[in-house]
């Protein structure tokens, strides 16, 4: 095996370094002749090893941790890797890695500008020092793993993130969009990078195989405010009922071990009708059909079926509703809401979106969230749909139509489903997006960390959802929110 384009950089750090290298059979080091071109390295073949692209996604994770074994094993040698080439990395059946090294790592000594070293993944820092973090190497080298060539079709590292998170989300892997948007930011060193991705597979295991808990359940902790946001109000609506004012609307309702929770964001550029009605429509809809199910067995199956009913029963009454208001429609002006619902049995969640209107599992030691976001941004990234337009433009929502025949006609709606459990001490949070678009911080990212920071300093300190609800909503809109802010919290407890 050959590789071309070897830099003299390497071949000094080679002269210095074979002595450690060789005693580790992982990294294989190579050739050295007189007859060999000094910007070629050869190697002796090694048969049964595959490459990056041919590692099955579902072993991504498994591989990425065999590999930060070997790297925490470079470390005690006094070596680290701050820059690395995917093409240089082969797995064998039982995925042990091998580094096939024709390119120098890092030494406490140290101090050069990596991306000298013109190698595809390497940390952003000119020159780095040794105790820097390092896992954003194995963040993107897991990407890698995991989506082959649709990870670096994405261009840039902030379009290549987005479309690792939406796309594990959209699986339902949460846990892992969680710890790859931390190791991808650079936040861990190798060891706490491996720690906190078994942490993460560990939690995926918990939901998918915990059972209802042994002791008796107590009953669902439950919370819910929605205020229209300071900076969203005109003078003109004094004189109005605030509940026409709000294009928010929230339900919750608990019947013994179940309860259902669920907001709805009314859109409000809407020309016909508008965002009050939409919202409040699919309520309604929301109260009737789940008067019928709740009282019957909730299984997967049947708890997909009566949120298709909901979706499809809502969009054809926001139809009808657009046509008595107006007898010249255009599909694109009708009214129309998001809606993120949640079916609870137990500390069982049934969580189906449409829109964005995000949903997240709250704990002590984390915020994550569940659900994607159905606008042109995830049409592009994830569904790769070329389309015009601003990149948060909603593309699901109810309240969808098209015209056929010359007549405005409901339009199908995607949907997503998912299925989670929560653990000991988690809360299921939905909101309306102007919850986090209002507080404090510029990217999404510093949104949820200051979130975060606000919903656990002020649970710790009244330990009362319905406070908590109450208190993060009027501190959100400290900042002068020009969207209306709902949240709802739910929590399971037991005896």
């Amino acid at each position: 095996m050959k590789y071309k384009g070897i830099t003299p950089k390497f071949w000094d750090f080679y002269e210095k370094a074979k002595k450690d290298l060789e005693t580790l059979d992982q990294i294989l080091l190579p050739l050295v002749h007189k007859i060999f071109p000094k910007d070629e390295a050869s190697f002796p073949k090694q048969d049964g090893l595959m490459d990056c692209l041919s590692v099955k996604e579902e072993d991504a994770p498994r591989a990425i941790l065999q590999l930060i074994d070997l790297a925490l094993m470079l470390e005690e040698k006094g070596y680290k890797m701050f820059a690395i080439d995917q093409k240089s990395i082969h797995f064998d059946a039982e995925l042990k890695p091998y580094i096939y090294l024709y390119y120098p790592l890092y030494t406490k000594q140290d101090d050069y500008d990596l991306s000298t070293l013109e190698l595809p993944i390497y940390i952003n820092s000119k020159p780095p020092s040794y105790e820097m973090n390092n896992s954003h190497l194995f963040a993107e080298l897991f990407a890698l793993l995991k989506f082959k060539e649709g990870y670096l079709q994405q261009g840039s590292q902030k379009n290549k993130r987005y479309f690792v998170l939406l796309s594990l989300r959209t699986e339902g892997k949460f846990e892992l969009a969680d710890w790859f948007r931390n190791a991808h930011r650079n936040k861990y060193k190798a060891k706490e990078c491996k720690e906190q991705l078994e942490l993460a597979l560990k939690l995926m295991e918990a939901r998918n195989s915990r059972q209802h808990e042994q002791s008796k359940f107590k009953g669902f902790r439950i919370a819910y405010h929605s205020y229209e946001g300071t900076g969203k109000l005109k003078d003109y609506d004094d004189f109005r009922k605030s509940e026409e004012v709000n294009q928010d609307s929230y339900y919750c309702d608990v019947y013994g071990d179940k309860a259902l929770v669920a907001v709805m964001d009314g859109v409000s550029s809407a020309k016909v009708g508008n965002g009050n009605i939409a919202s409040n429509l699919i309520k309604n809809v929301l109260k009737e059909k789940w008067e019928e199910y709740k009282t019957i067995e909730i299984t997967e199956d049947s708890t997909k079926l009566f949120f298709e009913d909901v979706i499809a029963t809502s969009n054809l009454r926001m139809v009808e509703e657009a046509k008595k208001i107006s007898n010249k429609l255009n599909p694109a002006d009708i009214m129309s809401s998001t809606m993120t619902a949640a079916i609870l049995h137990k500390s069982t969640v049934y969580l189906c979106t449409v829109g964005d209107s995000p949903a997240y599992v709250l704990s002590e030691t984390g915020m994550k969230r569940l659900n994607v976001e159905h606008n042109l941004k995830y049409e592009r990234l994830v569904r790769n749909f070329n389309k015009g337009g601003e990149p948060d433009s909603l593309t699901q929502y109810i309240g969808k139509a098209k015209l056929k025949n010359g007549e405005v006609v409901p339009d199908d709606i995607d949907y997503q489903f998912l299925v989670t459990k929560l653990l000991s001490d988690e809360i299921l949070m939905i909101s309306s997006d102007g919850v986090l678009d209002y507080c404090n911080g510029l990217e999404e990212e510093e949104k949820e960390e200051n979130f975060k920071e606000l919903f656990n300093e002020t649970y710790k300190r009244v330990k009362k959802l319905k406070a908590v609800a109450h208190r993060i909503i009027a501190k959100i809109d400290e900042n002068e929110a020009a969207d209306n802010l709902t949240i709802v919290l739910i929590k399971p407890e037991y005896q």
